[in-house]
């Protein structure tokens, strides 16, 4: 049983794009291992209408100098990470949940690398991004949010020799994890 990774946009200069559309439609874990929306590249996933993907850790903006943008639009419509979930890993990435859309990780990184850039964007009633531990952008948050919008912006800096601020936004139930058959 051989697990692949998958890309969207893996070379410097290149782009991909995917979209999971529809009740039913499936882009699983079985298929693939680690997702990099925006690898090397450009890379643009978009998950509507009840679409559903499943992968081990999610990657949006992978490598230096690389772009990522994810949106999960849409009641039902969900991005399950088995694992963690970096949004700007040492690149440049964006997580975008509307509409009542969900996104499930274990751990959830905004800009996780000195120099990258993360932005995740929770707008509206039920729209979700839990966690099962909490979330970092050089402060400590937990999903999912309160009803309304949220938007946190991180730029992952080298340390200061001052203590970091701390924050925290909502609070989150242990999870049980979802499976959901094709």
């Amino acid at each position: 049983d051989h697990h692949y990774d998958a890309y969207l946009g893996y070379h410097a200069g290149s782009s991909g794009v995917a979209t999971v559309d529809g009740v039913g439609s499936v882009w699983s874990k079985s298929d693939f291992s680690d997702f990099s929306v925006g690898y090397g590249g450009s890379g643009t996933l978009s998950v509507t209408n009840g679409g559903w993907v499943s992968n081990g850790d999610g990657f949006i903006g992978r490598c230096s100098g690389s772009t990522g943008l994810a949106t999960v639009d849409g009641a039902g419509s969900t991005w399950e990470n088995d694992r963690d979930l970096h949004v700007g890993y040492s690149g440049s990435g964006t997580l975008t949940i509307t509409g009542g859309g969900s996104v499930n990780n274990d751990g959830g990184w905004i800009g996780y690398e000195f120099g990258s850039t993360g932005v995740a964007k929770v707008i509206g009633v039920g729209s979700t991004w839990a966690t099962a531990t909490p979330a970092s952008a050089g402060f400590r948050a937990e999903a999912p949010t309160p009803a309304g919008t949220t938007c946190v912006t991180s730029r992952r800096l080298p340390p200061e020799p001052t203590p970091s601020r701390s924050s925290t936004m909502g609070t989150r139930p242990s999870r049980t994890p979802k499976t959901r058959s094709p």
